[in-house]
């Protein structure tokens, strides 16, 4: 069967956190893009015209008789390359008025259909032919792209696996075989499928070793210069994926500071989750110091985000902590943090805005913006900057607010898919008669 395809190259599908909700909504703008671009390699097309033949009564002249034919009107192809896709539609609807039993016009109507966004309207157009043409491979990977708009990742993944099982051997199908198979978290299936062929990038290779070793440990050794004195610091958490989506983490914090001749310690458990559902993903934190020292004698945090597309998200961060220093009157803090993470290629840029509600009453502001860079599947440079009445300088100082700058750099590495580092600097520059704060944190990583 011949077909009006106009879909580009199968570019891999993304199985990271980043990817999980946002990419499936972006394979009509994908596929739109390929109407455009060159078509992919071996397959045919067809253009469908629309000719006009209207019969003009005779003239006075003997015996003769004139047909007038009016131009051709824009074939279908030529109104998708112009943004037509409505006029693009009526014009296969007109000829489906004519011709209801072609099958190459339904596969067409279920294609535009697909680009406007009509997606069930389109999946059961394209499957009513699937039924008459199983074997077709053009109109498998159609409902293929059009089940995973609509999320149906298992029922996407059987359509590829057929296009293999009648004689599709692009790499590129293999690729997205085995990227479905890591986002269903079916190892076996994945084994399976590595017979045929290929060998994981090293992205996958990260999502299967996340998938293979539910356990993770992390430790981390930090260091804050402060006025002279040295505050050494550790930290040591374990984590257990508890659901596909979910993962619990528990730990602790130590860390002494000194002052003078004056050294305190303190320590404070932790326990975290880790979750994500479709578009919206989450991370909760409760912990409390025993030590009624400097640390926080309650945090209680979330991290909230929703992504609105491919591009642009929501997000909120919010944290409730109570500060109770020896010999003081405990305080009370609320931190709303609204931010807009904005994605452009391997790069995040997350601007934000953040308050901190100081009980009785004061209010310390400041604007922040967060960058992560992804260089490689394996590789992340990140860097933050706070502008203001530092959120990190009141909680350095058990809620002492004082306007100023906060700078941190750092990379993030996976040696494997089961060890990985961490690695950050820190400057906090209050304005005023306020001692800076340097902090430098190197952090190890592993899945058990």
């Amino acid at each position: 069967m011949e077909l009006l395809t106009t879909f580009g190259r199968a570019q891999p599908f993304a199985a990271s956190a980043r990817l999980r909700g946002r990419v499936l909504s972006a394979w009509a703008v994908v596929a739109l893009a390929g109407v455009v671009a060159t078509p992919v390699l071996g397959q045919q097309k067809v253009e469908v015209e629309v000719e006009t033949v209207k019969p003009r009564p005779a003239g006075p002249e003997a015996g003769t008789a004139t047909v007038e034919v009016a131009p051709a009107g824009p074939s279908v192809r030529e109104l998708v390359r112009a943004g037509r896709i409505d006029d693009a539609l009526r014009l296969v609807d007109q000829q489906l008025a004519l011709h209801p039993g072609d099958d190459e016009l339904r596969v067409q109507r279920a294609r535009l259909l697909y680009w406007k966004g009509q997606w069930a309207t389109a999946l059961q157009e394209a499957e009513t032919v699937l039924q008459r043409h199983p074997a077709d491979i053009e109109v498998l990977e159609l409902v293929a792209q059009v089940r995973l708009a609509l999320g149906d990742v298992a029922k996407a993944l059987e359509c590829y696996m057929g296009m293999q099982a009648v004689g599709d051997n692009r790499p590129e199908i293999h690729q997205r075989v085995l990227d479905l198979l890591l986002v269903l978290k079916d190892l076996p299936g994945l084994e399976a499928a590595l017979l045929r062929g290929g060998r994981l990038t090293d992205e996958q290779e990260l999502a299967r070793a996340r998938i293979a070793h539910p356990w993770s440990v992390d430790g981390g050794l930090g260091a804050t210069l402060y006025n002279g004195n040295v505050w050494p610091r550790l930290d040591l958490g374990v984590g257990r994926r508890v659901h596909k989506q979910a993962t619990l983490v528990g730990g602790v914090q130590v860390e002494q500071r000194t002052q003078g001749a004056y050294a305190r310690v303190a320590w404070a458990p932790r326990a975290e989750l880790y979750a994500s559902a479709g578009r919206f993903s989450a991370m909760v934190h409760a912990s409390g110091s025993p030590s009624r020292a400097f640390l926080p004698l309650v945090d209680a945090r979330a991290d909230v985000a929703v992504a609105i597309n491919d591009s642009v998200g929501l997000g909120l961060w919010v944290r409730y902590a109570v500060y109770a220093p020896l010999d003081a009157t405990p305080v009370s803090s609320l931190t709303l943090g609204p931010n807009l993470p904005i994605h452009i290629g391997r790069l995040t840029l997350t601007p934000g805005y953040v308050a901190v509600l100081l009980w009785p009453g004061a209010v310390a502001q400041s604007a922040m913006i967060k960058l992560r860079f992804e260089a490689t599947a394996r590789t992340a440079w990140f860097t933050w900057f706070y502008a203001g009445d530092d959120p990190n300088f009141i909680d350095r100082q058990s809620a002492r607010p004082a306007r100023g700058l906060t700078a941190l750099v750092g990379v993030e590495h996976w040696f494997s898919g089961r060890v990985g580092m961490r690695l950050s600097a820190t400057r906090i520059q209050p304005f005023g008669n306020f001692n800076p704060f340097t902090e430098v944190s190197l952090g190890v990583r592993g899945r058990l």
